[in-house]
């Protein structure tokens, strides 16, 4: 997951790796996956991650290999929103 901690690390504001993306939306960060967002950053150092229907293995691995990586960076995670 080593595109996913250089995205989650990269000081650019779009930055692209591979099937994924970052793309800045106002004061929010989405995280996309094959056009999906399965993450998003907030103000407050907040996050969710969910996998937004798509419950496949590679998914999974995704969203869990962004939680990982945001909680290291000190920050919390809220639900995902509906």
């Amino acid at each position: 997951m080593v595109g996913i901690e250089y995205l989650v690390s990269t000081d650019k504001e779009r930055a692209i790796r591979g099937n994924h993306r970052k793309q800045p939306s106002g004061d929010f960060v989405s995280y996309i996956y094959h056009w999906t967002v399965i993450c998003q950053t907030m103000p407050g150092n907040t996050f969710w991650a969910n996998n937004q229907g798509w419950n496949t293995q590679s998914t999974n691995r995704a969203v869990n290999a962004y939680r990982r990586a945001l909680i290291a960076r000190g920050f919390t995670e809220l639900p995902a929103p509906n």
